[in-house]
């Protein structure tokens, strides 16, 4: 076809018909060397070529089986980069054994700088963690390389420089949490001090909150104690994350457990959800030191006392009328972690923009009683580890190798099969129950105002 027009067109329709139909198309465009400068073309094939990357991978992979199909300038210039950060920019462990894939098959050098190059460019901004061995190695083949992957290579040289990494305060914010990230599962225990001086003593709260979940991995029992010290001075998310740590570990939970005891921290400034997760470690004498100042056999499901809660928050409500502004401040503040709604927020629990909230006896229920109505995606997990950790959260990912759960502190803790002695999922929401309890009436009615807004406030 002469017209580019009409080529440009043909690229169009290979994109709205089925792969079956519209590769083909694709595959013939490739080989219009002159239109690598074209100024739509090249697009508009990676346009058809990205709505098949997960529904058709294997016939968007056939398109490259040729090495002379590599080789075109359109697919050099325009599409090969494209197809690797499509791919490394999920961070989901099949597509990243995609991108291993891609590099094995690429026919030159020359070539995998190219895939390499798109690689990089997904990563910018953040570091990958977990990336699968084949994918490992196929960019130590490739002759590429970032600090995470020769860390996970467990490379000397690339364990000093992170840990120095780590502690420059000079670095970046993100780069050093992806690096703090990558010591949660290499375990090098050089490592430790820097973590705990991270945690103790950097400005970012993100910083401090991903050294608590990188230690989580290290048994040791220094860690807990020199966490419990600082218990009280903690806030926010760094308060959550250090609350996880303890949890995680009996000799960790002992330590707050006695500094309870001792009154260097309030009973009621360890959250119920936690003295669950402790309790569940299932000792004896820890069961027992935990009942010494938490009600641990607690019926959880007296349904009669939360429809009377329920009631008295709808008259709280109904009594005057709340400010949605003011309530989009309580919802940060409260439920902004781990949800979100109108795109602000966070990704742990449920999007809320979509969630029925205009049913105000619905949301109260959800708010009173989370466990009623565990949404399909989110049930909570418990996982007991060789080590002695016992870690809950969602599941966001695994396969025949790894699990992967993200915990209340929105933090991802990834384990290897091989150490996993138990998992089993929980009937109970990972979500806290009493989150309505430390705010005024009129704090309650604003949030709810802005729970049951139409649309996205107008700021």
């Amino acid at each position: 076809e002469p017209d580019p027009e009409v080529r440009s067109q043909l690229a169009c329709t290979a994109r709205r018909v089925s792969a079956e139909h519209g590769l083909p198309i694709v595959r013939s465009l490739l080989k219009r060397d002159a239109d690598a400068d074209d100024p739509h073309l090249p697009l508009l094939l990676w346009w058809a070529i990205e709505a098949r990357c997960d529904s058709h991978r294997g016939a968007v992979l056939a398109l490259f089986e040729s090495p002379s199909m590599w080789r075109r300038p359109i697919v050099k210039q325009h599409i090969l980069s494209s197809l690797m950060r499509r791919y490394a920019a999920t961070g989901k462990r099949r597509d990243l054994v995609t991108c291993a894939e891609l590099l094995n098959r690429a026919p030159s050098r020359e070539l995998k700088k190219v895939l390499l190059a798109g690689f990089e460019k997904a990563l910018e901004g953040r570091t990958l963690t977990s990336p699968p061995d084949a994918l490992v190695e196929a960019i130590a083949e490739a002759g590429g390389g970032s600090l995470t992957l020769r860390l996970r290579r467990r490379q000397p040289e690339a364990i000093e420089e992170a840990i120095k990494l780590i502690n420059d305060a000079e670095a970046s914010v993100e780069w050093r949490r992806g690096i703090i990230a990558a010591f949660s599962e290499i375990r090098v225990e050089r490592a430790v001090p820097a973590l705990l001086n991270v945690f103790e003593g950097a400005d970012a709260p993100s910083l401090r909150k991903a050294a608590l979940g990188a230690l989580q991995a290290y048994e040791k029992p220094a860690i807990g104690k020199r966490v419990v010290t600082l218990y009280s001075k903690l806030e926010g998310e760094v308060r959550t994350a250090a609350q996880t740590l303890l949890a995680s570990r009996p000799g960790w939970s002992r330590a707050l457990v006695a500094a309870v005891k001792s009154g260097e921290i309030d009973a009621d400034a360890v959250p119920p959800h936690i003295v669950r997760q402790m309790a569940r470690h299932q000792e004896p004498s820890l069961q027992k030191q935990l009942a010494e100042h938490w009600d641990i056999t607690a019926d959880q499901g007296d349904t009669a006392a939360k429809q009377q809660r329920i009631n008295e928050l709808r008259k709280t409500i109904l009594a005057e009328r709340g400010d949605p502004y003011a309530g989009k401040r309580v919802f940060l503040a409260s439920c902004g972690a781990c949800h979100k709604m109108f795109g602000n927020g966070g990704e742990i629990g449920p999007d809320l923009t979509s969630y029925q909230r205009g049913d105000l006896g619905s949301l109260l229920l959800n708010v009173v009683d989370p466990s009623s109505e565990i949404r399909e995606g989110y049930e909570q997990y418990t996982i007991r580890t060789a080590d002695g950790r016992t870690v809950s959260g969602f599941l966001t990912d695994r396969n025949d190798e790894l699990v992967v759960l993200r915990d209340l502190a929105g933090q991802d803790i990834t384990l290897k099969r091989e150490n996993i002695k138990n998992m089993q999922p929980l009937e109970r929401s990972l979500m806290p129950e009493g989150l309505l309890k430390p705010l005024t009436d009129q704090q309650i009615r604003d949030l709810f105002a802005y729970l049951q807004a139409g649309q996205p406030l107008n700021e």
